[in-house]
């Protein structure tokens, strides 16, 4: 059955199970899918994204949440210093690409 079709309260329960590259995915399938995509949805997605274990080889990550535009960012729109420490100073949603801080990615 299309997503479109089921009730809202199921299509806002399937969305709070998506992680974040599906989400972010989602975002460009359909506007009013999009619509049902809140920021929190977006933001607590990148949250698990960032600590998951799957992801705690720093060093090895191509791709980085920026906190500012909320999407999938290279390593290299990126200051060192926050691809590099993060995690481990709690300071991870200070981080922001090229674009939301024009200071990155020197």
């Amino acid at each position: 059955m299309p997503l479109l079709l089921l009730p809202l309260e199921i299509q806002l329960q399937i969305i709070s199970y998506l992680d974040f590259q599906s989400l972010h995915s989602l975002i460009f399938v359909n506007k009013r899918i999009s619509r049902l995509i809140t920021r929190h949805d977006i933001y607590s997605a990148i949250m698990h994204f960032e600590t998951s274990e799957a992801r705690a080889d720093r060093k090895k990550m191509m791709m980085f949440p920026c906190y500012g535009c909320l999407t999938l960012q290279p390593r290299g729109c990126f200051d060192r210093r926050q691809v590099r420490s993060d995690l481990q100073n709690g300071n991870i949603t200070n981080r922001r690409c090229c674009s939301c801080n024009p200071r990155a990615g020197r």
